[in-house]
């Protein structure tokens, strides 16, 4: 390891060990360290830029700088992507940029993604977390199989109003998957004839995921998104059948039908566990900094604060995504139901982000490598533009 290299990964792993620390403690990620993360990788930047131009006269810092800034730009917009889409909050978000700026781009070297190479951080996040959490859904399922076998006796889901939910569920969840994998069949035919890339399979799979999500969110703003889809949809099988192309309608349908059961399979067990294990009933006036409201209890106090007159309070709550609530979020709805001692919230355990970010960056050091490899081979057999 080179002194340059010692520089970039010392402070940011000491960095990380210290908000991993705070975030499992008190469920937040303050500024301050991660403002003194990007202050450090500015000055070390500038100090290479200056050094290799003015006191060696060399130009070979222009290899590497560009990709390495160009890593950690595209890494805070990803950061900032997943924050936007509620799968973790803005303090996460943006110590994954930190990582992406501050890693040296020879802890990728092994699988490296041109543009991106910190793409392997979230596969090193990923699936450590993946793991743990349907390891731990598991064993909760276990420990309520009593009750989940007396559910499945009395046949309360096969009731018509629930099978009519259901289906509901599902014809939407895998119509919103039949969308995003129509545009990702566009993008990689636009990869392979203009860009000459051929397809990765893991990388579809996140873009599908992040596609998918993405449009369930902007559905809620903008219900017409909702038609576009099914247009798009009739359009694209349409062409199938007016050229009697049924082998190709075949094999898209299996893909989606493979891709559906995977991700509906891990989604429902996830959910499973977290309203089970992860989710509990308190008093509105006990809520405390750091506490991670459900989406539903989100949206109400959002509302709620918003209607209230004569005061700039719901200014607060203007961003209500993913993380904990803020100091002064806490004492809001404290105030607002002191009176109240009846009046209770459900709010979800809070599941600390950074010490997985500061795993995924301690493997990416120690074998110049991560999972993206493996899971490649795996996805790459069910993926067949």
């Amino acid at each position: 390891m080179t002194l340059i290299n010692l520089a970039f990964t010392v402070p940011l792993l000491s960095i990380g060990a210290v908000v991993s620390y705070i975030d499992v403690k008190k469920g937040t990620i303050p500024n301050k360290y991660i403002l003194a993360g990007f202050s450090w990788g500015a000055a070390l930047y500038s100090f290479l830029f200056f050094y290799h131009v003015l006191f060696l006269n060399s130009t070979d810092v222009f290899n590497y700088l560009p990709p390495a800034v160009l890593n950690g730009i595209i890494a805070v917009s990803v950061g900032y992507l997943i924050w936007r889409l509620g799968f973790w909050s803005a303090g996460d978000g943006k110590l994954f940029g930190l990582y992406g700026l501050l890693l040296p781009l020879e802890y990728y070297s092994d699988f490296y993604i041109e543009y991106f190479p910190a793409f392997a951080l979230l596969a090193n996040l990923a699936i450590p977390l993946l793991l743990l959490l349907a390891g731990k859904a598991l064993m909760s399922a276990f420990k309520k199989r009593g009750k989940i076998l007396k559910k499945l006796k009395e046949r309360e889901f096969l009731k018509p109003h629930n099978l009519r939910r259901y289906g509901r569920t599902v014809f939407i969840f895998v119509t919103d998957i039949t969308m995003a994998m129509i545009v990702i069949r566009f993008l990689v035919s636009v990869f392979e004839r203009v860009l000459l890339m051929p397809p990765n399979g893991f990388v579809i799979f996140i873009l599908l995921v992040v596609l998918m999500y993405g449009f369930r969110k902007l559905k809620l703003r903008f219900p017409i998104l909702e038609f576009i889809k099914y247009f798009l949809i009739i359009l694209f099988f349409g062409n199938f059948l007016v050229q009697f192309d049924f082998q190709s309608i075949f094999n898209f349908a299996r893909m989606i039908a493979v891709f559906a059961i995977f991700i509906g399979l891990l989604r429902s067990i996830l959910l499973f566990y977290v309203n089970s294990e992860e989710t509990e009933e308190i008093k509105a006036n006990e809520v405390e900094e750091g506490m991670v409201l459900t989406k539903e209890w989100k949206t109400y106090f959002s509302q709620k604060i918003s209607q209230l007159k004569k005061n700039d309070k719901h200014k607060h709550f203007d961003n209500l995504k993913g993380g904990g609530l803020t100091k002064k979020q806490a004492e809001i709805i404290r105030e607002l139901f002191a009176s109240d001692d009846n009046y209770r919230v459900k709010i979800c355990n809070t599941l600390p982000f950074a010490p997985f970010m500061l795993l995924a960056a301690g493997i990416s050091v120690l074998t110049h490598s991560s999972f993206v490899p493996v899971l490649i081979d795996f996805f790459n057999m069910f993926v067949h533009f």
